[in-house]
């Protein structure tokens, strides 16, 4: 057989050279130019922010692969989810004990596993390839940010719900003394013991009784006003006017001013309706300016 002078063979490469040429065949470039979040990262932001955090950190990544569409829906999915559990679990009496640590961990674990499904193979890839992989430190402070915006979420849900004020929580309303479950504040030129006079007097008309009653005093000169925390228009109702009537020209009678203006308040201790009360029993109701 006569030889082919046309036939022609490769060189036969080194046999290290192939398989580096196989293996950066099939790897191919780095998923992402911009860091993707390894799963650690996930865990620490669930860790810190609730599922949440988790969902932010995975989308995050998605859509730096440029799965946009499918970041929005784990993100959505995650918030429909767990918002409604966390109001819930809010509500729940005070002696029921809710165990966190199984809630956490249920939460770390179904995070890892979506974010492995959804983009566990690109992460692979990016590792393989050298490219830029995010520190699981900014997962964990993405996770406490989103813990921060989670919680606010919830709690000016549960306000605008209930008919509650930002006041609620941010009134400044004095120091404050505590009697069984009932609180007496002090502010202006009241002193401490001004509210446990208050307290005493208070105590003995049959008003606290350990029920979580709020009342504040305050003086300014001579005048002395005492503000109480009552249900929503039970300021408008005769009976409460007449008691608080009396309860006024008690307080002056008492000592605690030669002027004494008691005022019916909402919970932000607002006042809706006021009676004035003077040492000489003379008593005179008047609305609050507010209340007109």
């Amino acid at each position: 057989m006569t030889e082919n002078p046309y036939a022609f063979e490769p060189p036969e490469l080194p046999k290290n050279t192939a398989q580096n040429t196989a293996q950066d065949a099939e790897v191919g470039p780095p998923a992402s130019v911009l860091p993707l979040h390894p799963l650690s990262g996930v865990l620490a932001a669930t860790l810190l922010g609730s599922g949440i955090g988790g969902a932010v950190v995975i989308a995050l990544s998605l859509s730096r692969l440029g799965r946009k569409s499918t970041a929005w829906w784990t993100l959505g999915l995650t918030v429909a989810v767990l918002f409604p559990l966390f109001v819930g679990l809010a509500y729940l009496p005070d002696d029921m004990n809710v165990p966190s640590i199984p809630i956490s961990v249920v939460q770390m674990f179904c995070m890892y596993q979506i974010g492995k499904q959804l983009y566990g193979r690109d992460l692979k890839q990016q590792e393989a390839t050298g490219g830029p992989i995010a520190s699981a430190w900014k997962g964990a402070g993405i996770g406490l940010l989103s813990c921060v915006v989670f919680v606010c979420s919830i709690v000016g849900y549960i306000m605008v719900a209930e008919g509650e004020s930002l006041a609620t929580l941010f009134g400044d309303y004095g120091n404050v003394i505590v009697i069984g479950q009932d609180e007496i504040y002090y502010d202006g030129n009241a002193k401490e013991a001004d509210a446990r006079e208050l307290g005493t007097f208070l105590t003995e008309a049959g008003f606290l009784g350990d029920s979580g009653v709020s009342v504040r005093i305050s003086r300014n000169s001579e005048q002395c006003t005492v503000s109480f925390v009552l249900e929503d228009d039970a300021w408008d109702e005769p009976e409460v006017i007449e008691y608080f009537k009396m309860l006024a020209s008690d307080l002056a009678y008492e000592g605690f001013g030669t002027e004494v203006i008691v005022e019916l308040c909402d919970d932000t201790f607002e006042p809706h309706r006021s009676v004035v009360g003077k040492k000489d029993h003379d008593v005179e109701s008047v609305f609050a300016e507010d209340a007109i």
